[in-house]
This record gives structure tokens, sequence and C-alpha cells, in this order.
């Protein structure tokens, strides 16, 4: 293992194994969940969290009164199939294939007919970081790390998403619930942005460990580097996390949708589209998104390093390569996403008409998935495709010829 020395060096006593191998050795693997526990045990003993007010069961903020908490679960098969067996197709009638082709190729055309105004994401939902503990018996979560979490607030959620419902409806791609389902998917990934930043502090913190006492590094980025002036200078997009978080949530719906062209696709290039018109009016920070979407969210997230590590010494190329294969990119998360808690809080009205419009929460703001089979209308769409690029290469040959 260790060509450079040789057989009597091994053998020294200078040589021998720290206790720390053994100790991580005699750890068990566990499960994330167990790992996370104790690694919150071992932030609270070295003084890297917080306490904070604990969320009520039956009121997750003052505004919300009586409001009351679901936890968002994942659907058995069985949920689904049921789920999709009531929703049934959606027909390919010829009429509504023409107006889902014109979408399809007009995205940013179609975008310019729908006015709606902004709310950005941070309002129609919160992250608890796991850093922030309560004692509080009962929490919805043991100490310390109670309530953390995803919290989506079905009041909020349902009079945005129904703006955007009234603004649309001669849009063939955008029904109720697809909508909604948008709305969800991209606050969720939102929120799960804060998520992995915060996953990427708390590994800074365990591995500054190694080097000498910990470093506080979430509360000292948090406190001095987020929404405030630090030592490395405002950043031209300040709170840079926000215009992030906005980016990874467009760049997630950027995924979802590499699928061959149909319905699906149709709907989530339009909705990219209807962000990228509306983000302007959103606050500093997240207004910024733009600079942040596809390749270029790779030097937002180093730029971000360097202020979680308040460093102006970070070399660039090194930064981005860290912040694409380490830390900052969705698989740096303690959790991934449907394991991350998330709840669905409001007045009890609206959280039943949340889980009306977006019946399986989890598995549309993980997968995008909404109940109604749209095959029919995605091999109508690849029809369409197909034929046009037909009468394109039918053309080229004629002109050649």
């Amino acid at each position: 293992m260790y060509p450079y020395l040789s057989d009597g060096q091994r053998r020294s006593p200078d040589y021998q194994a720290s206790p720390v191998f053994h100790k991580i050795a005699d750890t068990p693997s566990g499960r994330v969940a167990d790992l996370h526990k104790e690694c919150l045990i071992w932030l609270l003993d070295h003084e890297l969290t917080r306490e904070a007010p604990a969320i009520q069961n039956d009121s997750p903020q003052e505004a919300v009164p009586k409001a009351s908490v679901r936890p968002s679960q994942r659907k058995k098969a069985d949920e689904i199939k049921r789920l999709e067996d009531k929703a049934g197709h959606r027909d390919a009638i010829d009429e509504d294939v023409k107006r889902l082709w014109q979408e399809h190729k007009n995205p940013k055309e179609v975008a310019k007919t729908i006015d709606v105004e902004r709310l950005n994401p941070d309002t129609l939902a919160f992250y608890r970081p796991f850093h922030y503990h309560s004692t509080r018996p009962g929490a919805l979560f043991p100490a310390p790390a109670s309530d953390w979490g995803i919290y989506l607030w079905a009041d909020k959620l349902l009079a945005y998403g129904g703006r955007m419902i009234s603004r649309s409806r001669n849009i063939y791609s955008f029904t109720p619930d697809v909508i909604m389902a948008l709305v969800a998917f991209e606050v969720f990934n939102h929120e799960f942005f804060h998520h992995i930043v915060e996953c990427a502090a708390t590994s800074l913190e365990v591995v500054s460990a190694g080097f000498g006492s910990p470093k506080r590094i979430f509360f000292d980025y948090t406190d001095k580097g987020y929404w405030h002036p630090s030592d490395l200078g405002v950043h031209p997009h300040d709170p840079l996390e926000e215009a992030l978080a906005n980016a990874y949530a467009y760049n997630s719906l950027s995924f979802i949708s590499r699928i061959k062209a149909g319905y699906k696709t149709t709907a989530v290039k339009l909705y990219q589209e209807l962000l990228k018109k509306r983000w302007r009016y959103d606050p500093p920070g997240y207004r910024h998104a733009k600079s942040y979407i596809d390749g270029a969210y790779v030097s937002g997230a180093a730029q971000l390093l360097a202020m979680l590590t308040h460093s102006a010494d970070l070399d660039p190329s090194s930064a981005m390569l860290i912040s694409r294969q380490v830390l900052l990119n969705g698989n740096s998360a303690f959790y991934m996403k449907p394991e991350v808690p998330t709840f669905i809080f409001g007045t009890p009205e609206a959280v039943e008409k949340f889980y009306e419009l977006v019946p399986a929460p989890m598995e549309t703001y993980t997968q995008l998935f909404w109940p109604t089979n749209t095959s029919k209308l995605d091999d109508a769409i690849q029809a369409r495709k197909a034929a046009e690029a037909a009468a394109k290469k039918a053309l080229a040959a004629k002109a050649s010829a």
C-alpha cells in the first residue's frame, strides 16, 4: 500500500495505525438517518448548532393560525396505478395536437402571452436547517434537529398557481393539475438546494476538525456572507445562494424533461421560459438566476464555495472542479430528494385542496409526476416531429438535385 516505505519501516512502532482507523472501523455503517443523527450530535457537542423555536404541529408559522401539517410520503405502486386509472388518458384530438405542437416549437413566444406576477419560492415554502436544534418534547423530530426539512405552504401555492391557471386558459399544455405540479416541483427543488448548501457547510465543518478545532462554517456563512457583505466584499448577485437555488430548480426541470419530445417536454419548456421571463421581477439574488442556468451553474457554485470558506485564495479551476464533482451538486446532499422530510402545511382546507390537485406530492416534486396518461399526445407529437423532419429532408434533397 505504501511502496515508499521499507518492510522494516512498516514494522516499526512509529508506523502503527492511528486509533482513528479503529474508531471508524468500529462505527456501524448504519442507514443515512442513523449516521445523520450521529453527525447532528457531533455538531451539537461542538457548539456548531443554534437553538431556535420548534415548529409546532398545529402552527408552523404565526401567519397560519390553526394550521395543519401533513408529512409527504411515498405512494405505493398500487396507489399510483389507481390515481392514473382515475385520471385516465388525454385524447390526441387533431386540433389539440396542433396547438400542443405550436407550443412545443415556440415556448418563448407562448410565454409572452402569460402575465403572472412573480412570487419567489421562499415566499411559498421554507427550509428548516438541521443546524437549528430544539429540545421540545413531542417535536416532529428528536433533538438536536427538531423539525428540520422542507415546508410547502399550501395556501400560497394554491393562490400563486390559481393566478397562473386563470391567466393561461388558452395554453393547451397548462391544465390546473399540470401547473400545480410544475409549481410544486420548482419550489421544492429551490428549497432542496438550501439543503445541499447546508450539507456542504457541514462537510467542511467535520473535515476541519481534522486540522485542529472544527470551524464554524454554516453560521459564519449565513451570518456574515449570505445576506450581508463579508470579508470577500459584496457579491454582484447577492444573495448568490438564492440565484443558484432558482437556477438549480430550472436545471432540475431540464433534467426531468430529457426524454423524447412529448407532452411533458412541452410543458417543461414553456414553464422554463415563463421562469426566465418572471425572474426579473424577483428580489435581489433571486432575479439573477439566468446567469447560472445550465452549464453556468458550476461557476456560481464555485463562487458560493468561496463564500462558505470565506477564502479569496481558492484556485478558480480547482474550485470549479470541486463544486462540480464533490460539493454543491445534488449527489453531495446527505439525503436524496425523496428522503428529505417534507411537509405540506397551511389551513386544513388548503391542504386538502392541494392534495386534490397534487395527489402524490413526493412523486410530483421529485419526478414531476401527474396522474393523467399523455401517451397518446406523446405519440402524436413524435409523429409530427418525424413528419417535419422527413419534409425538411425531402426539401433538401430536391434542392440539391
